[in-house]
């Protein structure tokens, strides 16, 4: 999996800061993709792409998946901590937890107006 995987299915490279001051130098960008249904919004699944350089290794990329959800007034984050390798996996795995757990609609309103979580990245 790569970034122009994202990109073909549909994740929009977003300004993430509180993924920029947590891993520094290592975050190489952060993308996302809203899923929703005729209801509304499901929910957003955003990936952490970091690329580590260290001394004693040759690079390494990581793709961190995690989606936010509700359900009766508990919030909680899923985190997928080993990835698919395709971005068919990690959709089919959120579907997946969506259809099992029935959690709640993001906020319709967001939908109405074409806004994501999170701030586009500048150009």
């Amino acid at each position: 999996m790569n970034v122009d995987d994202l990109l073909q299915a549909g994740f929009r490279k977003i300004n993430d800061p509180s993924s920029s001051k947590r891993y520094g130098e290592d975050h190489s960008g952060s993308y996302q993709k809203r899923v929703e249904d005729d209801e509304g919004v499901r929910y957003h699944v955003t990936v952490v792409h970091l690329r580590l350089v260290l001394r004693t290794r040759p690079p390494e990329e990581f793709f961190c998946p995690s989606v936010q959800f509700s359900r009766d007034g508990t919030t909680f984050n899923v985190d997928m901590l080993h990835v698919a390798e395709t971005v068919a996996g990690i959709e089919a795995f959120y579907d997946d937890v969506w259809n099992s757990m029935k959690p709640d609609y993001y906020d319709g309103s967001a939908r109405d107006r074409g806004q994501i979580l999170a701030l586009p990245a500048p150009r």
